[in-house]
């Protein structure tokens, strides 16, 4: 039973491991590697892929190092400085010298540029050759003669259509009339006749008798007697 009664002797207590301090410099400083990286590379979309080594190299951290220090000056420098404000800057009017004597620049400077202008748009035009124009025309002329000779080798046939034929083509066609079908000429007989004397007086004067309005004729007796009776009931209303 001691056998199972033993202690363990215990184990020796190991030494805690120590933080080592990092110091900035040595990433800094530290060289940068190269790495190789494979992609795959196509000339187009209808291509295989390609695979490819490239090799990338990092920036170099003293570079990087360097522009964070010339950025931090400038904006300490930018700090120190005092703000400026709409006083601070000059008031002064250009001066009519100055004004002159850049418009005078400015009239130059476009001569220039309109000369040189003009000469690269200006287009060269080639002489023609005398013989040339005379082969031109020479064959204008042979085709003119060409197609009045045509016309006039042509032989055209009319045939004479005499006037009963004309006149049923014309009967026949869906928009032709005869002169009766025509309403105004319905009455050409009594028109052309001579007028009677009695219808030409009859011109200019309207026979109202027949008009429902018509009040007849008032005779002097019948209205001498309803203007006594008017003044009789009205006329002392004044």
């Amino acid at each position: 039973m001691a056998l199972f009664n033993k202690k363990k002797p215990e184990p020796a207590a190991s030494a805690a491991p120590v933080a080592k301090p990092v110091n900035p410099d040595d990433i800094w400083n530290t060289p940068s590697p190269r790495r190789r990286q494979t992609v795959a590379v196509k000339e187009s979309k209808y291509d295989e892929a390609v695979p490819e080594t490239l090799e990338v190299e990092s920036v170099d951290p003293e570079m990087i190092k360097t522009k964070m220090a010339q950025l931090e000056a400038e904006l300490e420098e930018k700090k120190n400085q005092p703000v400026k404000t709409h006083a601070d800057y000059g008031t002064s009017t250009v001066g009519r010298e100055e004004i002159i004597d850049a418009q005078t620049e400015y009239e130059k400077l476009y001569v220039v540029e309109h000369e040189k202008y003009i000469r690269s748009h200006q287009e060269e035009i080639t002489e023609a050759k005398e013989q040339g124009v005379a082969e031109k025309m020479e064959a204008m002329y042979a085709e003119h003669e060409a197609k009045v000779a045509e016309v006039e080798n042509t032989k055209f046939e009319f045939s004479e259509v005499g006037q009963a034929e004309v006149d049923k083509k014309l009967v026949d066609l869906p928009y032709a009339k005869r002169p009766e079908d025509y309403a105004e000429y319905k009455d050409i007989a009594a028109v052309a006749s001579e007028p009677d004397e009695a219808e030409i007086e009859k011109l200019g004067v309207i026979d109202h008798s027949e008009d429902p309005d018509n009040i007849g004729f008032v005779d002097e007796e019948f209205l001498a007697k309803k203007v006594e009776e008017f003044e009789a009931k009205y006329g002392d209303r004044k």
